[in-house]
C-alpha cells in the first residue's frame, strides 16, 4: 500500500519509519548521518517507479525533526517540488 498519493499526477508518498531502514550508519568525515533502506522498501520503490510513479520518501528521522506543523508542511512541500526537477528522495 501507499501511505498517500496524488492520482493524477503519479505521485507516492512514502512515510519511511525505522522499520524500513537495515540499520544506522555513523557519521562520514562531513558529518552527514546516513541510513540503509532494507531490500523491501527498495523494491517498492523501484516496483512504482516502474509502473510510472514518482516515489516521495520522508523518512522517519526527518518527520520526527520537523517538530511543528508549519516545519512538517516545508518538509513536504520541498520534497514534493523536488519531484519536478526529478529528484524524489
Amino acid at each position: 500500500a501507499i501511505d498517500a498519493a496524488c492520482k493524477d499526477r503519479m505521485i507516492a508518498i512514502e512515510f519511511d519509519g525505522p522499520s524500513h531502514f537495515l540499520r544506522d550508519v555513523k557519521k562520514d568525515a562531513d558529518g552527514v548521518e546516513g541510513r540503509i533502506e532494507n531490500g523491501p522498501t527498495q523494491a517498492k520503490r523501484r516496483f512504482l517507479e516502474r509502473l510510472g510513479w514518482k516515489v516521495v520518501n520522508v523518512p522517519w528521522w526527518e518527520w520526527r525533526d520537523a517538530t511543528r506543523k508549519d516545519q512538517k508542511k516545508k518538509l513536504l512541500t520541498k520534497k514534493l517540488l523536488a519531484t519536478r526537477d526529478g529528484r524524489t528522495k
